[in-house]
């Protein structure tokens, strides 16, 4: 069910966008879950999309965690698919999120749904977020640079 409501949401936000003015952005976020250690309990990763308005469609890559070695599997990274909405509320802009993602050279599809704040301070965005990524808790921090 999860999966049909996120392609409906992706097919929506696609449409709405077809015939205005998009702008680009980059995001920056590091995310963190309760565990035993940091490294293993965060995840690092980079977003490029698009937006008008308040839609947003971006494609996401990250690590899985942040220890690194020397023999470093692909299979700890991974990519994503990602719709957001926002709503300007005074001085802070809310917004929710949903997006369908894979592990690289793996079966393991994930889904991430969420919630967040951000302020803006010129061209970037400054945000903090709560989702659940791969059946996981998580908040999230990071920047967003808008184009």
């Amino acid at each position: 069910m999860k999966k049909v409501l996120l392609a409906m949401l992706l097919i929506a936000s696609t449409i709405s966008l077809k015939a205005q003015k998009i702008s680009k952005y980059i995001s920056l976020g590091i995310s963190v879950t309760n565990g035993d250690t940091l490294t293993l309990a965060s995840y690092p990763s980079v977003e490029f999309g698009v937006s008008k308005e308040n839609i947003s469609l971006g494609l996401v890559l990250g690590r899985g965690n942040l220890r690194f070695s020397d023999r470093d599997a692909i299979s700890r990274y991974f990519y994503e698919g990602k719709v957001t909405a926002s709503e300007q509320f005074g001085g802070v802009k809310g917004f929710v999120l949903a997006g369908l993602g894979n592990y690289i050279t793996t079966n393991h599809i994930f889904i991430e749904y969420g919630g967040g704040l951000c302020k803006s301070f010129k061209n970037t965005d400054y945000f903090i977020q709560a989702s659940n990524f791969d059946g996981q808790n998580y908040i999230s921090l990071g920047a967003t640079f808008n184009f």
